[in-house]
């Protein structure tokens, strides 16, 4: 019996159609097309082919043949040569999977592909490369669900007048396992990545942008006028967000191995009982969510270093990079809507291997958060954060640090209704550069703030804030210390006022107009205004 018949249509050069008989497909799609200017003619043909075969006996597998090639050659008429754009290739695989609609589902692959450039008026086999792909997918269990796949790959070079590839071997591997119990009281979320790839040696530079619109802003540390390339920060003002940081390609490449795990588990134990009582409803009040993501990038050493994202102690002859977060919550009452307390952690590092040297970062915060709906109209949330913030290049070791400060800050908020809202907050601060070759750097920071948001009708919205700072600092000026420590601030008194109106003039285009001004310190007064206008398509 003949399920569908072979279909032909002529549109634009191109042949389409589809065959089944008996668990027997062909399927194909190609396209072929000729254009001509003045200097160039185009001939592109692209056709792929796959002709497989399901087997009922082994519940729908399907073993089958995939080709394709993909032959793009643009000829410039007077030089009767291939220009720079023209480019050829072929492939093919050989597969054999498991149905798709299988609880148990695998699959395996082995292809080739053969790459050309163009030389002169024909084509040269550059490079060919071999891969083989094989997963397993365990989906029977809804609340078990394991995910895996590997894929090996070598490359060789049949060419190098006509490219710059290396011949390679790689390797890439991706195991994923989610999996929950009691009907959502612990559910975990874990990924694990291995490979093996050519990593290009990173170099950052810092570009200028239209005022406003980057991430980083200069501060002339020495004074020389010259930008250097430790005397760039995130911008704490939008106003003089006036860089943004590019990287830039480099000629050098090594073999590295990277790792890739993330683990996320939450507990929430209102899932346990539908109607709890005594001590039941006490437990259910709490939850909590934890947080691991470890990324590691090197370039040799034994199995474990290569590939056991646990093993972050490297030694720097072999590392490239690596990061690593771990955060944890735990919430009381967390959607009660009177009140609740919340506890955080997190942990935040990262080494990176740059062209001069080692650049690393490290970020420590310990965090209590309470907060109390008084009334309808009047609402309360206290912070109280100690944390710590270091800094280590190797090429900059004046720019060192390791800054601990406290923090506390409550704030109170009265919204009488949906279209205003005015939040008075005050926040105290402690900080003090603790690193042993370091100045002694020391700041205490009281500061005051008022937030006002009216939306004046139903599209429009007005926002004003207004910071008092009173900052007292002890150590060194204009130092990436200080600039990181007084967040910006300078010693002395501070005055910031932000006011923004933000309006839908249609259903496609948004205005916003703002103004920032700031005087801070014995600086200047600085004001700023913006105008945007945005379509929304």
């Amino acid at each position: 019996k003949i399920d569908s018949i072979l279909q032909k249509a002529y549109n634009n050069n191109a042949l389409n159609g589809t065959y089944q008989y008996k668990g027997f497909r062909v399927g194909l799609l190609s396209s072929y097309l000729l254009s001509t200017t003045d200097s160039i003619t185009t001939a592109f043909l692209r056709p792929a082919l796959d002709v497989s075969q399901s087997f009922k006996f082994l519940k729908g597998a399907v073993l089958g043949v995939n080709v394709e090639l993909e032959n793009n050659r643009l000829t410039n008429i007077a030089a009767d040569t291939l220009t720079s754009g023209s480019f050829n290739w072929q492939q093919g695989k050989v597969y054999f999977r498991s149905s798709d609609t299988a609880t148990i589902r695998y699959n395996i692959d082995y292809g080739s592909r053969i790459d050309y450039s163009a030389a002169d008026n024909r084509f040269v086999k550059t490079t060919i490369g071999n891969t083989l792909n094989a997963g397993v997918e365990l989906l029977r269990n809804p609340n078990s669900i394991l995910r895996t796949n590997v894929t090996y790959r070598t490359l060789s070079i049949s060419d190098t007048l006509y490219t710059e590839q290396q011949p390679d071997e790689s390797l890439l591997g991706r195991l994923g396992y989610d999996w929950q119990i009691k009907k959502g009281f612990i559910v975990s979320n874990t990924l694990y990545e291995l490979g093996s790839v050519q990593e290009q040696k990173k170099e950052f530079a810092y570009t200028p942008v239209p005022d406003g619109t980057g991430v980083y802003t200069w501060n002339d540390y020495n004074g020389d006028n010259v930008q250097q390339i430790n005397e760039f920060e995130i911008a704490v003002f939008q106003s003089d967000a006036n860089y943004i940081k590019l990287l830039l390609p480099t000629n050098q490449y090594v073999k590295a191995y990277s790792t890739l795990f993330n683990e996320s588990l939450s507990i929430n134990p209102r899932n346990l009982w539908k109607s709890p009582q005594g001590i039941q409803e006490v437990i259910t009040r709490f939850s909590g969510q934890a947080t691991l993501q470890i990324s590691k990038k090197t370039i040799g050493g034994d199995f474990g270093s290569r590939f056991n994202p646990f093993l972050l102690s490297v030694e720097d002859s072999l590392l490239l990079s690596n990061s690593s977060l771990v955060s944890g919550f735990l919430y009381f009452n967390r959607s009660n809507p009177h009140y609740g307390i919340d506890f955080s952690y997190q942990n935040n590092r990262s080494k990176l291997l740059l062209t001069n040297g080692f650049e690393s970062r490290d970020l420590r915060d310990y965090g209590i958060r309470w907060r109390w709906n008084i009334t309808r109209k009047f609402s309360s949330i206290v912070k109280v954060n100690q944390n710590q913030k270091g800094y280590f290049a190797e090429y900059f070791p004046d720019n060192n640090y390791i800054i601990i400060g406290y923090f506390i800050t409550p704030q109170l908020t009265y919204q009488p209704s949906g279209v205003f809202r005015a939040t008075l907050s005050y926040s105290y601060g402690d900080s003090r550069n603790s690193i042993s070759d370091g100045a002694g750097e020391e700041a205490v920071n009281n500061k005051i703030s008022l937030d006002v948001k009216y939306n004046v009708v139903a599209k429009s919205v007005i926002n004003v804030t207004t910071t008092f700072a009173s900052v007292q600092y002890t150590g060194t000026n204009n130092t990436p210390v200080q600039y990181t420590m007084l967040e910006g601030l300078q010693p002395g008194e501070n005055y910031l006022l932000n006011i923004s109106f933000d309006r839908k003039l249609s259903n496609f285009i948004e205005m916003s107009l703002s103004y920032e001004g700031r005087k801070t310190g014995d600086t200047p007064l600085v004001n700023t205004g913006r105008a945007q206008v945005r379509a929304i398509f």
